[in-house]
């Protein structure tokens, strides 16, 4: 997935009814990327079925945002700089689940088992461009963010005729 877009803004009701295509933001760029990959296995049994499915992701927000352009005054620039902002999401994880159907008093109960397990890597910086147009300035902010999550879990379902119980 690609995409890249400008985001207008700065209108005021009257000055987007009379023309919703004008935009004072004229340098106000969005761009997100997307690249996935995704492995799965499935067995199929008689009693049984298992499901794991691993992957990996990244996504990269880039934005670039004219400062106090249009917004306290529309149609004036008040400031010839920027606001330069990247987001990135680098993601492997892993979901992998067990289900086995039996036989308990004459009735089909089911017994489940998985596990998730995933990483994520988010850095995140910001930078002041020296134009309303640059694509890089000077960094301000620079932030390193980690996730690491584990789950495990398992789940017996009775049947009794027309009732359950988990």
């Amino acid at each position: 997935y690609d995409a890249d877009h400008g985001e207008p803004g700065g209108l005021s009701p009257a000055a987007y009814a009379a023309d919703p295509d004008r935009a004072f933001l004229a340098f106000d760029r969005v761009r997100l990327d997307r690249l996935q990959c995704v492995l799965g296995y499935e067995y199929v049994g008689q009693n049984a079925y298992w499901h794991t499915r691993l992957w990996a992701s990244e996504v990269v927000r880039y934005s670039k945002r004219q400062r106090t352009s249009g917004f306290l005054n529309p149609g004036t620039t008040l400031n010839n700089d920027n606001t330069v902002n990247q987001h990135t999401y680098e993601t492997l994880a892993l979901d992998s689940r067990l289900r086995i159907d039996y036989s308990l008093l004459d009735q089909t109960s089911t017994f489940t088992v998985g596990t998730t397990l995933m990483d994520i890597d988010a850095p995140i910086w910001s930078e002041r461009g020296a134009t309303a147009d640059a694509e890089r300035g000077v960094r301000f902010y620079d932030a390193t963010r980690a996730t690491t999550y584990s789950a495990l879990f398992a789940e017996n379902l009775f049947r009794f005729e027309r009732f359950t119980l988990t």
